[in-house]
């Protein structure tokens, strides 16, 4: 059609407006953060309930991923693939932060805000948690140093609903507990990053992965309970 590629962005922070996704590169560290509608108001049966989720690949290896879709359709996968859960992003109890449901129907959605840009640190929150009794409103940061990234939450609650960020890791990397708040991640014999939880509690569990459609497979992913509405993680990169 002699259409010519589109450049790709170098280092910095390209705000994809109006689209409501974000790209950071700094050093060897691009990553994609989800300050977006679910969809088009008129038509968003392929949404997620994913706002806020985000991933991270550090020397061109993905390292915090979302679940993926390996299914089409209606049914229990289908319904899996689509919740906040299967995607790195918080979750109050086991609500999703968009009501979807059947094979693509969504009720209530999550609005995001424009997302807040300073220096090396990205803002955004999103609304979808707010007809709760007790109005919540997720907020996230991420702060991107030269050889990490750091992930702030906050979702204010009275409530005795426990929030959960989740951090999914790409398939075929491992966790190694180091400590009870520090965690190493391996990629075969080779230690890649170090995940360090600064505020909240976490624990390493296996999920399901979806490589590509119809196919799933086991990868670790690490769950960080929110402690008094907040928490904090550092994930840090191997020089090379």
């Amino acid at each position: 059609l002699g259409i010519a590629a589109a450049p790709v962005p170098e280092q910095g922070i390209t705000s994809l407006m109006p689209s409501g996704y974000v790209r950071v590169a700094r050093g060897p560290a691009v990553a994609f953060l989800d300050v977006a509608p679910i969809g088009p108001d008129y038509l968003p049966g392929h949404a997620h309930a994913d706002t806020l989720s985000f991933e991270l690949s550090v020397h061109g290896r993905e390292l915090i991923v979302n679940r993926g879709t390996s299914v089409y359709g209606m049914g229990p996968r289908r319904q899996i693939e689509r919740g906040t859960a299967a995607h790195s992003t918080v979750q109050l109890g086991s609500l999703d932060s968009s009501e979807v449901w059947s094979g693509f129907r969504v009720g209530r959605r999550a609005r995001a805000s424009l997302p807040q840009i300073d220096g090396w640190t990205v803002q955004g929150s999103h609304d979808g948690y707010a007809h709760l009794p007790v109005q919540l409103r997720h907020e996230r940061r991420w702060q991107f140093d030269a050889d990490a990234l750091q992930v702030f939450d906050r979702l204010p609650t009275a409530s005795n609903i426990a929030a959960v960020a989740r951090f999914h890791l790409a398939p075929g990397l491992l966790l190694e507990a180091l400590q009870d708040s520090a965690w190493q991640v391996h990629d075969g014999a080779r230690a890649i990053a170090r995940i360090d939880v600064l505020t909240g509690q976490g624990r390493a569990t296996t999920t399901q992965h979806a490589l590509r459609f119809g196919i799933l497979t086991d990868a670790a992913t690490l769950e960080v309970a929110l402690h008094e509405g907040r928490s904090a993680v550092r994930i840090r990169w191997a020089s090379g």
